[in-house]
């Protein structure tokens, strides 16, 4: 999705806020070992910001490459639960 080296290191930062960022504020995030590895959970209710995703791929995302970001990211959201997990 982010191909370029200079389009990941300005975007990816807002991704992450926009998709996990939340669990920050719900004290739902955790790292290891100076971030060697990092969790951010969602908890039941909490969701990810999709208007901000939906506004940072189309602004990050060449528009011909649209259809097939948001082909995949309609893809990972139809088979996401939507039960509490």
């Amino acid at each position: 999705m982010l191909k370029d080296s200079a389009q990941y290191l300005t975007y990816w930062p807002q991704v992450v806020r926009a998709f996990a960022g939340a669990a920050f504020a719900e004290a739902t995030a955790d790292s290891i070992a100076g971030c060697g590895g990092v969790a951010l959970w969602l908890p039941p209710g909490v969701g990810s910001d999709e208007d901000a995703m939906g506004a940072l791929v189309q602004e990050a995302v060449p528009a011909d490459e649209h259809d097939e970001v948001f082909g995949v990211l309609g893809q990972m959201d139809e088979f996401h639960s939507t039960e509490p997990h």
